[in-house]
């Protein structure tokens, strides 16, 4: 378990484990956290963190629950984005998923913490048992967030960028799905569909 700041990122990738995956590419490894850091600094998700101090994160990636990936009305196509809508889903739909484990390089505003497979196991425990002392008093607004992120798929010129995030706030709480993103002057930002629509997500 690790905890990082989002100006301290230096000293974060110096205490780091080795590379693997995505992040053996430098070019790769930056637009991915970039995804991530716009993911999760988009605001809703920031409504989310509340007062609950630090931010928990997941820190090995997860295949997702909506395995299908998004649909058309999370990214309306045009002639000229066609392809590009066709590159990353075709990256999402050839891959062979493998865990990949986080390193701390988000660019966040809060303090996070990323927790390893037995941490992570304590925590879900810990908020069940907080949850069954309560019972009917449980209060899933005040309780603490644990985030999975799925790998990101890109375009080929990665340009556009798919990834799934999940939420879990205790045994009947959660919720998740597939954002879009694109890359524009240089910066990562949330796909902004027509009309105000969003990607469909689950909530249990």
């Amino acid at each position: 378990m690790r905890k990082c700041f989002g100006l301290t990122i230096l000293i974060c990738l110096a205490a780091g484990s080795s590379m693997s995956g995505f992040q053996q590419d430098p070019a790769l490894r930056d637009d991915t956290y970039a995804v991530y850091s716009a993911l999760l600094s988009d605001p809703k998700i920031v409504q989310e963190f509340g007062d609950n101090g630090a931010v928990f994160i997941e820190e090995t990636t997860a295949a997702g629950r909506m395995r299908g990936g998004p649909s058309a009305v999370c990214y309306p196509q045009t002639p000229a984005n066609e392809a590009d809508w066709r590159e990353a889903l075709a990256a999402l739909s050839q891959q062979q998923f493998r865990p990949e484990k986080l390193e701390s390089l988000f660019k966040m505003s809060r303090s996070y913490t990323l927790l390893d497979g037995k941490a992570v196991a304590e925590f879900r425990a810990q908020g069940m048992r907080e949850e069954a002392a309560r019972g009917r008093n449980w209060n899933y607004a005040g309780a603490k967030r644990l985030y999975r992120l799925s790998p990101v798929f890109f375009n080929q010129k990665r340009t556009l960028a798919l990834t799934e995030i999940a939420m879990w706030c205790g045994g009947r709480c959660g919720e998740g799905g597939w954002k879009v993103f694109e890359k524009v002057d240089g910066q990562w930002q949330p796909y902004r569909t027509s009309a105000g629509r969003t990607c469909p997500g689950w909530v249990a």
